[in-house]
């Protein structure tokens, strides 16, 4: 009934949780859900990412293509993600006419989450292959924590006053103080559980 309580259900991480081959769905969610509403509210302009966007899509959607990538080649493909941010942005208030504030704010949420995407994958090293290892990791793994915070708070963001979160993840981005593990390969991480106890408390 209207009156009963409401559970919703939000996904927090870096979309695809990048690198997680079993993850349901893939890194380029973020770009593609931003790119269906812009065929719904500009068609041209969804065209036209969507081609400059193609080879930066296929490498991370593949994951381990995207060490194959030149250096020109993701920086064309970060740059149009910039360019689709910007976009989105300046063009609110005409997108909104044309479809919903919700759907609005999901579409721009996903154009601001394709950075964090672009980001996690720019720290694999150009070239790189499996055999290379995964030094690169724990830089990734700090930008994923990251963006879990900034997620957790746009998310009680778009949640009333009272309403009451509960977070659920793997113990090493619950954490709330910087750790050292196996998968890190030593290296110091500063897990999401930082980031939200700075911001939100005990």
């Amino acid at each position: 009934p209207p009156s009963a309580t409401k559970l919703k259900i939000f996904g927090m991480d870096v979309p695809g949780s990048a690198g997680n081959l079993d993850a349901a769905r893939g890194p380029a969610t973020s770009i593609e859900a931003t790119l269906d509403y812009l065929r719904k509210v500009d068609p041209g302009a969804a065209t036209s990412f969507q081609a400059r966007l193609a080879k930066g899509v296929l490498a991370i959607s593949k994951t381990n293509d995207y060490g194959a990538l030149s250096q020109l080649d993701r920086d064309a493909f970060t740059s149009a993600i910039a360019d689709m941010i910007s976009l989105v942005q300046l063009r609110r208030h005409e997108y909104i006419a044309k479809s919903s504030e919700d759907e609005y704010e999901w579409a721009e949420r996903g154009a601001l989450s394709a950075p964090n995407v672009d980001d996690w994958f720019r720290k694999m090293p150009v070239g790189w292959t499996l055999k290379d290892g995964f030094a690169w990791v724990p830089a990734a793994i700090a930008v994923r924590d990251h963006a879990m915070a900034d997620n957790l708070e746009w998310i009680l963001d778009r949640l009333a006053p009272d309403s009451r979160v509960l977070v659920f993840a793997a113990t090493p981005h619950i954490a709330t103080m910087p750790l050292k593990e196996s998968m890190t390969h030593g290296h110091e991480i500063v897990p999401f559980g930082v980031y939200a106890k700075k911001r939100f408390g005990a």
